[in-house]
């Protein structure tokens, strides 16, 4: 019998380790009906390049309605010019705030005449003027450049600031004026302040094995301004509010009557700067005065964050009046597009129609009829159309410093990175709400935070989910799990599309923990399921199947990441409404939270997110505002995002990208990750990081872990809801203690 016993326990233990050793059963391809409950999907084609092109049309609407939704934001006083201008504020601090427009300005006695061994400060002179190149201080350490044409016959009754547009230099203004011979002289100063060109050059780190990018000057100067809260539009609005703070403050020149006048990029920053500021007398925007919905089209240096939510150029015309506004339309001019380069946005110029030119102007004098017509300021607002002319050639002697735009830039991006040195100071300060005396009370004042976090950064919709409408059916399986394409609606004409993945053997009322897993950009749901012939499996593990072998109930929600620039268009569009793509997602999310509570086998106490690189972005900003979720995991993006995204020294930084979306205004100083991760706590959180992986560097994810490590073992005294796995790996799901992290918590014996 022993000897029976000894020969066949090796046969068992042999039978049992074949049988455990052997690989899961191949998941296939397997149409068939619906999930129990819900409709048949009976949608042909490709579902995601249609949820591209819905979710680009569903933003295209909401231009439409947020245009007129914009007079909900003014509350004109109009018993009054005094009272108007009074009831103007909080708007006009709204404006500064979006153009950045809120560094504080540095006062000076007067513009300094620049002078060197190789150039005169006088650069040019006539019988009537002289031409002189100047600088003056701005704000910091920031001096701007430009030119000033002095009368040399008396004192000037007159001050006029010209701004150039972005293809235009001083000079090109300059030599228009010099051109012009009067039947006397001159009698006005004007100032011309230099601009930032789209000239294209090749911008990278200054360091070996940086990524390079060949962008617009522009475009390298707005990516990262507009990640810390500024705008190359606000820098060179300050620039002429500079000027006018000097010309303000001078006994020669603080009486005369001050006009700005501008041409195209020149045009904007005179309308904006006019609107701001009540001590400009006259403002002529030539070329540029239009309704902006298509703002999204413009060159991405002009797009500023939430500004068609309350300001067309009809509201910015109205914040004029009383004062003179002039508007000149071209009736020559064919539209521009702008040099796209190596990682540079898509962008053009189009000529405004004159029947869009004048309803716009109607409109702006529609806000103020009443205290026109009282005040018999009726033509406040004039229009005029001619042909935009050649520039003349430049008299001999009138030549453009060819060092000045690149002193511009790089003082520009100095104050910038300054600002993002600054930045952990600047966010603690804002964090500083944060109540660290109970988890009860850190949970109650988050959420202000929370909050603001949907508001300020990513948008929000106040719009009523649809009804689910759940549509689905069979799509894959295996021996122990099964597969379902899932459609659910969210708006009108959005819906998400996903993966739904569910153990075979599910009894009725048995619960299991649930984990929704987001994939990257420019990945599709299917390439998170096992043996998916995708040849993307060293990044995504199949995960959305392992999980669901693991006993998980599995979703994967197909995000709008898709298509390089249908996507970045997509994004484009959202800015100007004060929305991000993030914001119609997270719609999308609360829509499959509220279908997963509707399943019978999903324990919404054990409800998890698991996101992979750009579904670690989503990670980081979607869970901290949907409090269903329990538990967070993020793969293959965790790090010093205000690095990331705004450093012009750090090698991997997206500046030097063609993603030219994925800026977010005033991040940098508000929520980094460990900022982001704060408002995931007290809920446990779990960090993947491959020690190779490109989206970053070791040492920075290690910076910004240490003050979330911080946060949950020294505050909250919750170390164990924290943790890291730090594996010898690329840009990739690791899926061994992010499983254990999750079985931990969510796992029940």
């Amino acid at each position: 019998m022993n000897r029976l016993l000894v020969a066949i326990v090796p046969i068992i233990i042999l039978f049992s380790a074949t049988v455990y050793a052997q690989p899961p059963s191949e998941i296939t391809k397997s149409p068939g009906g619906p999930l129990t409950g819900t409709a048949m999907l009976d949608w042909d084609g490709d579902i995601v390049e249609k949820l591209i092109a819905d979710a680009d049309a569903f933003f295209l609407a909401e231009t439409l309605e947020t245009v007129k939704r914009q007079e909900s934001f003014w509350n004109r006083d109009l018993s009054s010019v005094e009272a108007y201008e009074q009831s103007l504020e909080a708007n006009r601090k709204e404006l500064a705030r979006i153009l950045g427009v809120v560094d504080p300005r540095v006062g000076f006695e007067a513009p300094e005449i620049i002078d060197n061994l190789d150039r005169s400060g006088m650069v040019f002179e006539t019988r009537d003027f002289s031409v002189f190149a100047i600088r003056w201080p701005v704000f910091d350490d920031y001096t701007a450049e430009g030119l000033l044409i002095a009368p040399k016959n008396g004192t000037p009754d007159e001050v006029v600031i010209r701004i150039p547009d972005a293809d235009e230099s001083a000079e090109d203004y300059a030599a228009t004026i010099c051109s012009f011979s009067p039947s006397g002289p001159r009698s006005d100063m004007t100032l011309i302040p230099a601009t930032v060109s789209r000239t294209l050059n090749e911008f990278s780190a200054p360091y070996p094995n940086s990524r390079t990018a060949i962008l617009t000057n522009r475009e390298y100067l707005y990516r990262t301004s507009f990640q810390m809260g500024r705008h190359l539009i606000g820098y060179e609005v300050q620039q002429v509010l500079a000027l006018v703070d000097w010309l303000q403050k001078d006994p020669k020149t603080q009486n005369l009557p001050l006009r700005i006048m501008g041409i195209g990029d020149g045009g904007m920053i005179a309308l904006y700067t006019g609107a701001l500021d009540n001590r400009i007398d006259e403002v002529t925007v030539a070329g540029y005065f239009d309704n902006r919905n298509h703002l999204w089209e413009e060159p991405i240096d002009r797009n500023v964050f939430g500004r068609m939510e309350r300001f067309g150029d009809a509201q910015l015309a109205a914040m004029i009046f009383p004062r003179t506004l002039d508007i000149v339309t071209w009736d020559n001019e064919t539209t521009k597009e702008i040099p796209r380069g190596r990682g540079g946005a898509i962008g053009k110029i189009i000529p405004p129609t004159r029947d869009s030119v004048i309803a716009e102007a109607n409109l702006a004098r529609s806000f103020v009829a009443s205290l026109a017509e009282k005040t018999g300021k009726e033509n406040w607002l004039q229009m005029q159309s001619m042909s935009h002319g050649v520039f003349p050639e430049k008299p001999r002697g009138l030549t453009v410093d060819e060092n000045r735009e690149r002193r511009m830039i790089d003082a520009l991006d100095k104050h910038t990175q300054n600002l993002l040195y600054r930045s952990p100071l600047t966010r603690s300060l804002f964090m500083s709400k944060l109540d660290m005396s109970s988890l009860d009370a850190y949970e109650q004042s988050t959420k202000y935070y929370k909050d603001y976090l949907e508001n300020e950064i990513l948008g929000r919709f106040d719009k009523e989910l649809l009804p689910l409408n759940i549509r689905s059916r069979q799509a894959y399986e295996s021996d122990e799990i099964v597969g379902y394409e899932i459609v659910m609606d969210v708006y009108p004409g959005m819906f998400v599309y996903g993966l739904l993945f569910l153990p075979k053997e599910l009894k009725p009322g048995e619960k299991h923990p649930t984990v929704v897993v987001q994939h990257g950009r420019n990945t599709r749901v299917e390439q998170l399921i096992e043996n998916s012939g995708a040849g993307d499996m060293l990044r995504l593990e199949g995960i959305l199947t392992r999980l669901a072998r693991r006993g998980y109930i599995t979703f994967a929600p197909q995000h709008l990441y898709m298509l390089e620039d249908e996507h970045r268009q997509i994004q484009r569009k959202a800015y100007p409404l004060k929305k991000t793509c993030f914001a119609l997602m997270l719609s999308m999310q609360r829509q499959v939270v509220r279908w997963l509570a509707t399943l019978p086998n999903v324990d919404m106490d054990r409800l998890a997110f698991y996101g992979h690189s750009y579904g670690g972005k989503s990670a980081m900003r979607l869970p901290p505002l949907i409090d269903e979720y329990k538990l967070v995991v993020i793969s293959g993006d965790f790090g010093r995002y205000d690095v990331k995204m705004a450093s012009t020294f750090y090698p991997p930084s997206f500046v030097f990208t063609d993603e030219y979306e994925m800026f977010e205004f005033d991040l940098g100083n508000t929520f980094n990750y460990s900022d982001l991760a704060s408002l995931i706590a007290p809920r446990p959180f779990f960090i993947e990081r491959g020690n190779f992986d490109v989206v970053g560097w070791d040492e920075e994810v290690g910076y910004e872990y240490g003050k979330v490590l911080h946060l949950y073992q020294a505050l909250l005294d919750i170390p164990e809801q924290l943790g890291i796995d730090w594996f010898k790996g690329p840009h990739r799901v690791n899926a061994v203690k992010s499983f254990e992290f999750l079985d931990r918590f969510l796992k029940r014996e």
